[in-house]
């Protein structure tokens, strides 16, 4: 209609489609919330499962495993007796602990933020979504942290440049968790679902054994393909979905003096330790060489 300054655009059919995920994700519970009721659609299984009699061959062992029936006098004893061992019989949980510690310790010294602040910001503006994405990406070796503080960082760059900060918040979120097992190096993740792989695979074979390495050249694949497809995804669908931005812009403080010195301390401390690691383990004579690929060789 003319005079009218107003003109409604008609939302095209992948405009429609993000709506009702949107909507659909919305109303999701609460995790928590999600984990109670898979524990309690566990219990009823069980006790259903186990009135119809289903049991299994046990590969390896041959042997027939009935199902328990968890709400029975039985099952609670056996809930309650074994919820510690269960726990600290995970075979990654060690492991993970110990990296958890190293995390936390990197984290809380900010060191993590300052390195995924100091890659942000270095990055052309013209590949400003890809650096973020690739950054994303890898900082699932901070484990959950990369999640609270690369969105913000984001979004404060699109703002210094111009653009909207919510679709920079929005891209790294989707980064960070559409890609939190992708990687270049190998992070706390790929030893967690290494003791999970172990155990599932010594139910058939007690003897064997895996390596945190074994999905490492799928992993760095993955890495590079989900940067491009995430920089054109969010090129056609998420910054245009969000608009531009009108508001006042305010600009990311760069690193301070100090920060700049931890990196570059961080830096060569981090290198002196990956020689000394060499040193001991790739020589013939190496301290920390196994003996079996000492006489292989």
């Amino acid at each position: 209609m003319q005079g009218n300054s107003q003109t409604i655009k008609k939302k095209s059919w992948v405009d429609n489609m993000l709506d009702k995920i949107e909507r659909a994700g919305n109303k999701l519970p609460d995790p928590i919330t999600l984990f109670i009721i898979l524990a309690g659609v566990v219990l009823v299984l069980s006790w259903v499962l186990s009135m119809l009699g289903i049991s299994a061959i046990q590969p390896g062992t041959e042997d027939v495993i009935q199902v328990k029936n968890l709400l029975s006098q039985e099952g609670l004893i056996l809930i309650l007796t074994q919820m510690v061992s269960t726990f600290t019989g995970f075979a990654p949980l060690g492991l993970v602990i110990v990296t958890m510690i190293g995390i936390g310790l990197a984290e809380q010294t900010g060191l993590i933020s300052a390195v995924m602040k100091k890659i942000v910001m270095s990055a052309p503006t013209k590949l400003i979504v890809p650096f973020i994405i690739f950054t994303g990406l890898v900082g699932n070796l901070a484990a959950d942290a990369a999640f609270i503080i690369l969105p913000p960082i984001a979004a404060m760059i699109f703002m210094s440049i111009g653009r909207n900060p919510l679709a920079g918040l929005i891209i790294t979120y989707a980064a960070v968790a559409g890609g939190f097992s992708a990687n270049i190096l190998i992070s706390s993740l790929d030893v967690l679902l290494l003791g999970i792989t172990e155990s599932a695979a010594q139910i058939a074979d007690p003897a064997y054994t895996g390596r945190a390495t074994m999905n490492y050249y799928f992993l760095i694949a993955s890495t590079f393909l989900l940067v491009i497809i995430g920089t054109w995804v969010a090129k056609k669908f998420t910054e245009p979905r969000f608009g531009s931005f009108h508001g006042d812009i305010e600009k990311l403080e760069p690193l301070t003096a100090l920060e700049k010195r931890g990196l570059k301390w961080a830096g060569i401390v981090t290198l002196v330790y990956i020689l000394v690691i060499a040193f001991t383990v790739i020589p013939s004579n190496g301290l920390l060489r196994d003996p079996e690929l000492t006489q292989k060789s």
